[in-house]
């Protein structure tokens, strides 16, 4: 069905079927409605458009469902604007089916939009005696014809923006949502709102590939190429053609949960022109994982620029994000341009675990150059941050481009089992590694390195309150090493390092070096701060004015003689009272022997000889204010020291030697 240039083609009604066939309106207006009974719209002009038609849906709130399948296509393509408006409950794109609008004239292209209130599927065309996609094709890569909503420019005027509401997206097989541009035209913005779930897996079948239509010759780059191409995706792309220099469109996505498995991707790129950017805001988790049959190309997030021109960033906010199973979170540039950076805000967690399947190559965050672009950023600020299981996240420089830094912000950061995060590079400085954490631990060769080939090593600045590797010989390493270059600065604020230490040489133990391996005059700084107790914490406030101490009484000098008396108090043995115990009574010895007693008549009434103890004199009563002269015992063999001297006369015991 085909209307004239310009004009709109509606179908409305209840469920809407496409089976093939083709619905056009060149550089017009189509729109696809699906109603239950009872339902009012109204007709609108279309912004801007006062020729076109459109359909106001504002006053229906119960929709049925559409169905385009079996290699139907929905096209708006035109020299000049086209737009598509779809209204159901459940939207489905199957077995190629195809919505699409091709911008061929010198005015930009209007919008294509997807209101579906339950769900949007598209499912991919797997059938090899399918006809072939012919812009697939026009590259060398012959795959049935793609399940697609798809907007690009072939002139000057800006392709179609394309815009999804619903509450579940799934792409599978291959399908794919592409803005694009292919000629001298901006490329549009793809906005999706999906309130629970995005969900892309999975890829097409490759009928034949033809490397002559290929630019592309390199073996690893063509698989991976030819991979991407199968899979499932939601892309925004500028042109590959080199006089271009217009730039992709932007994607945005918002929803609850999303997921890529088994290859999916979501990218967007700078090839002639400049990139754009990609932002996912997730309310619940972002999960990146599995890879093609092929194990070539795993599911990724991806900004790329392989031109003179920069990508723009990515920026992920969710609760959760985890990428696994070889998944990428990647920002790279492959010529002049820069790459952009990559910003992540996950308010529980950051998981990046494991390898892909055939273990060529770990999960992992990547900012990477391979030629003389600098690469981005990595910012990441999160509750829990795991690298574990062979992943990594990686800032590295293969050729003359800059590395760039990275910025993590967790209240636990660990790395196990040969998790890694570093920055390398060949011919440029490594970038930085900045940790501000509360939980630092590295366990079973794990490592933190900024190392440089040529160049100096980049930094590394940590601070947290305890920092720990486990085991002692795991071989878990912070390194800002060179080797041909000057080593990097180390700086660690700590409250506690454990089980890893400063070495000026790697060992098999954790190794904490920053060091340049042939140049050891070149070699870095590793600075340790742990912040002491400050001692005025927690003392008791002193007086302004201390009184000095009572004055003591010159006594007797010592003297240095071998017969010098002594005092010495022995005690009674044993151990001390513990203070936790009841105190006793004091333990009395009594002798129970039978004593005989004398007879009265040899009891002698006369008294036993006394030896007189002096009392002391007023002017020598107070104790501390007269030096001893002598000691006398009384009748009960009391030992008294006295102020005065005795001879024998007075008192027959031996008195004190004089001081």
């Amino acid at each position: 069905m085909k209307v004239q240039p310009g004009k709109t083609l509606s179908l409305l009604g209840g469920n809407v079927n496409l089976e093939g066939g083709n619905l056009t309106a060149p550089g017009g207006r189509i729109e696809l409605g699906s109603l239950s009974s009872n339902q009012q719209v109204r007709f609108k002009y279309s912004p801007g458009k006062p020729h076109l038609w459109g359909i106001n849906y504002d006053n229906a709130f119960s929709f049925q469902d559409i169905d385009i399948a079996n290699l139907a296509i929905v096209d708006a393509s035109g020299i000049g604007t086209g737009d598509i408006q779809v209204q159901g409950r459940r939207v489905r794109l199957t077995d190629g089916g195809r919505l699409q609008s091709i911008n061929r004239g010198d005015l930009d292209g209007g919008t294509i939009t997807v209101n579906a209130t339950d769900s949007l599927d598209l499912l991919g065309n797997t059938d090899i005696t399918s006809p072939v996609d012919i812009f697939f094709a026009q590259r060398g890569f012959l795959l049935p014809q793609k399940t697609t909503i798809f907007s690009t420019t072939l002139g000057k005027g800006r392709s179609n923006a394309i815009v999804i509401n619903t509450r579940h997206l799934r792409l599978t097989d291959g399908a794919d949502i592409t803005a694009a541009t292919d000629g001298l035209g901006r490329g549009g913005n793809l906005i999706i709102n999906a309130t629970d779930s995005v969900n892309l897996r999975g890829e097409t079948v490759l009928l034949r590939f033809n490397p002559k239509e290929s630019p592309f010759t390199e073996t690893n780059t063509r698989n991976f190429l030819i991979d991407q191409a199968k899979v499932s995706q939601i892309n925004a792309r500028s042109a590959f053609i080199d006089k271009n220099g217009s730039s992709s469109g932007n994607i945005l996505l918002r929803t609850g949960h999303l997921t890529l498995q088994d290859g999916a991707s979501i990218a967007a790129g700078s090839n002639a022109g400049p990139g754009g950017s990609i932002r996912i805001d997730a309310s619940g988790t972002v999960e990146i994982f599995g890879s093609t049959k092929s194990g070539l190309s795993s599911s990724n997030i991806v900004s790329a620029s392989v031109s003179n021109n920069n990508a723009l960033d990515t920026v992920i906010n969710a609760k959760r994000l985890s990428i696994r199973e070889g998944g990428i979170l990647a920002s790279s540039t492959f010529g002049a341009g820069d790459a952009g950076n990559i910003l992540i805000t996950a308010s529980e967690a950051v998981e990046v675990e494991g390898t892909i399947r055939t273990g060529l190559f770990p999960s992992q965050i990547n900012s990477g150059t391979f030629k003389s672009g600098n690469s981005g950023d990595i910012q990441i600020k999160t509750a829990d941050l795991k690298v574990v299981d062979g992943a990594a996240i990686r800032l590295n420089s293969e050729s003359l481009g800059k590395t760039g830094s990275l910025q993590v912000n967790a209240n636990r950061v660990l790395l196990d089992n040969r998790g890694s995060i570093t920055s390398n590079a060949k011919n440029s400085p490594a970038g930085n590694l900045n940790f501000d954490t509360q939980l630092l631990i590295l366990k079973n060769g794990s490592n933190i390195t900024t190392n440089a080939l040529n160049e100096a090593g980049g930094n590394i600045t940590i601070k947290a309150d305890l920092i720990i590797a486990l085991p002692k010989d795991g071989d878990s390493n912070i390194t800002a090493n060179a080797l041909n270059g000057s080593g990097g600065k180390i700086t660690i604020t700590t409250q506690g390092l454990f089980g890893i230490a400063v070495r000026d040489r790697p060992t098999a133990l954790n190794d904490i070096t920053a060091i340049s391996q042939n140049n050891p005059q070149l070699n870095g700084v590793v600075t340790i701060n742990t912040p002491g107790v400050d001692p005025s914490n927690n003392l008791s406030e002193q007086p302004d004015i201390i009184e000095p101490p009572q004055k003591l009484e010159r006594g007797c000098q010592a003297k240095d003689i071998n017969n010098k008396s002594r005092f010495t108090l022995v005690g009674r043995g044993g151990l001390p009272s513990s203070p936790n115990e009841s105190l006793t009574s004091v333990a009395l010895w009594q002798d129970l022997r039978a004593t005989r007693l004398p007879s009265s008549k040899n009891v002698s009434s006369k008294p036993q000889d006394s030896i007189p103890v002096p009392s002391l004199s007023p002017e020598s009563s107070s104790i501390g204010q007269v030096e001893a002269q002598g000691w006398a015992k009384d009748r009960q063999g009391r030992i008294y020291l006295t102020t005065q001297r005795y001879t024998m006369a007075t008192a027959p015991l031996p008195a004190t030697p004089s001081c």
